[in-house]
């Protein structure tokens, strides 16, 4: 695609599974699903997204177990997205500084609203690239809807996505009236200089 959005799939989708299973092992941190934060206090409103979050240390949670599996996998997938956009990786040093989150949509649930990766919170303006792994196939809907690409992605299990956070790239979840959905998302932030 010539629209800066990757799409790739992990080698191993029992990675996919493993996720799931880690997901459902850590209800005691699951949270509901927030549009970002207001002085610290995530900003919830089901209207426009409605999902069950479980977010998490990223860096320290990929040194072993199921993430070190999948952070593998996404790195691939990374390093294929700076291959095909090689002046994507000619900027200053990134890597994942955020906490990730794995989300669960319910039937009827999903992330409603359009919207972007980078808006005036002081954090989102250091991110640079977004990814997003369906961790499950849906077959009634539960596409990613790209507004400026008029463009809808099927979620299927392993497929990931790599793109930038801007406003360019506008997005919403299209929600499925009958069928779970399950994906891992985050963001490549910049942290310092290469």
């Amino acid at each position: 695609m010539n629209n800066f959005i990757h799409e790739d799939y992990i080698a191993d989708v029992n990675i996919c599974d493993g996720l799931i299973k880690w997901f459902h092992s850590n209800k005691e941190y699951h949270h509901k699903g927030a549009l970002g934060s207001v002085d610290g206090t995530p900003e919830v409103d089901i209207k426009k997204k409605h999902s069950t979050d479980f977010s998490f240390d990223y860096e320290k949670n990929s040194i072993a177990g199921v993430v070190a599996s999948y952070n593998k996998e996404l790195q691939i997938i990374l390093d294929r997205y700076l291959e095909i956009y090689h002046f994507a990786s000619m900027v200053d040093a990134f890597k994942i500084v955020e906490p990730v989150n794995i989300q669960h949509y319910k039937p009827t649930e999903g992330y409603r609203t359009f919207h972007s990766e980078r808006t005036s919170k002081p954090y989102d303006m250091m991110r640079y690239l977004v990814f997003q792994t369906y961790l499950n196939t849906v077959e009634d809907a539960g596409e990613t809807e790209f507004f400026y690409q008029q463009y809808k992605c099927k979620a299927v299990k392993g497929k990931t996505l790599i793109w930038p956070v801007d406003w360019t790239h506008t997005h919403r979840g299209i929600v499925s009236p009958t069928e779970d959905k399950y994906l891992i998302t985050g963001w490549f932030s910049f942290y310092g200089n290469k």
